[in-house]
């Protein structure tokens, strides 16, 4: 094994892409990070904190999740902004795990997050997809978290682990 950078509490989000550049985020620190090839760490979007999932675009982006929504990076115009902060004209509470959808959507799943930092008992939350063009399809709901989210290798399948009842 080899360590690729140091000073970060709780990683999450790895995802590698084709030059060798492996992005991810620190939960309780913030931020969403990229150490290049060459093994210079940058920051993309930064103090974003509770971001349990990243996406890379076609377009050299990097899609993150996190309280307030979703959120948008790119490394190299420094751009960073809200990508879809509400559903249906509802404020987004928390997306905790996303996956992209290989067809230019992307599955992500909403959950309680203010609930859970508050000490009470969180409300549920619910699957969702996002359309290519911005629609917001909600999948299922009474799901506590949405984790570990995966695609079948043909797409035809989502799995996912619905923290504290087990996979789907």
């Amino acid at each position: 094994f080899e360590k690729v950078a140091t000073g970060i509490a709780f990683p999450e989000g790895l995802r590698i892409d084709d030059d060798g550049t492996l992005y991810f985020s620190d939960v309780m620190l913030g931020g969403v990070h990229a150490r290049r090839s060459d093994g210079a760490v940058t920051t993309i979007i930064p103090d974003r904190k509770w971001i349990g999932g990243l996406a890379l675009d076609a377009s050299g982006g990097v899609i993150a999740s996190g309280h307030g929504g979703l959120w948008y990076g790119h490394p190299q115009t420094g751009d960073a902004r809200p990508l879809l902060t509400e559903i249906a004209g509802a404020p987004i509470n928390a997306v905790n795990d996303i996956q992209p959808d290989g067809k230019g959507g992307l599955w992500f799943g909403t959950y309680d997050g203010a609930g859970l930092l508050a000490g009470r008992a969180p409300e549920a939350g619910a699957l969702h997809r996002l359309d290519p063009d911005g629609r917001v399809t909600t999948l299922a709901d009474c799901i506590s978290m949405s984790n570990g989210m995966g695609t079948s290798p043909d797409g035809k399948r989502l799995y996912h682990s619905r923290t504290f009842e087990g996979l789907f």
